[in-house]
């Protein structure tokens, strides 16, 4: 055969691989969207039932905690689904905070400033805007009972080659319990794990902090 004419049938044939490939990122595309969309449905719905429940069981505070993550989940769910294969960290957080605020706090304010728009993988994404979710649900429960008002600021930043996460309150304020075992600073802490850092918890005057750090 001709070289020329060998070298077109093999362009084409690639070609032909190509479309085939294409088709199948389309098709695969359309499936992880309806895995998604109904995510968000059984979501949604789990999050209906545990409010239901929170006005007849005798633990109400449970279900309400069991929402909150809820809520973060399906927000996490909303920032990660549509994204490419990083996350803007500057897009993440806002993200999680407004859904808070309105969800749960309107009394309290929320600011989130985020220094270095740096772009993280789903799965460091994920933890870091649970940590963040976890944090905030922490505030209000603990630094801001009742009808108290105030306060919540985030701060997302890089130092050198370790990213840092500040989540301060003006609240009453919290003393760590010895032993964070069962409690939302323990999934915190499992969370952390989970990005080769660590996180510490200081009580302030007035209010506390969280400081999540991790490597870049």
């Amino acid at each position: 055969m001709d070289p020329i004419e060998d070298l077109r049938a093999r362009i084409s044939e690639l070609e032909g691989k190509l479309a085939e490939a294409e088709q199948r990122s389309k098709e695969f595309a359309g499936q992880c969207a309806e895995q998604q969309h109904r995510i968000r449905n059984a979501l949604q719905a789990l999050s209906l039932l545990l409010s239901a429940q929170a006005r007849t069981t005798g633990q109400p505070e449970f279900c309400l905690r069991c929402i909150s993550r809820l809520a973060s989940i399906c927000e996490l769910n909303e920032a990660l689904c549509g994204s490419e294969e990083q996350v803007s960290v500057a897009q993440l957080l806002p993200t999680l905070a407004h859904s808070i605020q309105q969800a749960f706090a309107d009394r309290v304010k929320f600011d989130t400033h985020v220094e270095d728009d740096v772009r993280l993988d789903h799965r460091r994404a994920r933890c870091l805007g649970l940590v963040y979710s976890e944090a905030a649900m922490n505030a209000l429960k603990h630094g801001f009972p009742g009808k108290a008002s105030g306060s919540l600021r985030a701060t997302f930043r890089r130092q050198g080659n370790v990213f840092e996460l500040i989540v301060d309150d003006n609240g009453v304020g919290f003393v760590p319990p010895a032993s964070v075992s069962g409690h939302g600073l323990g999934y915190m802490g499992d969370l952390a794990d989970q990005l080769a850092g660590a996180v510490q918890f200081e009580r302030l005057q007035p209010g506390a902090r969280v400081r999540l750090t991790f490597p870049s």
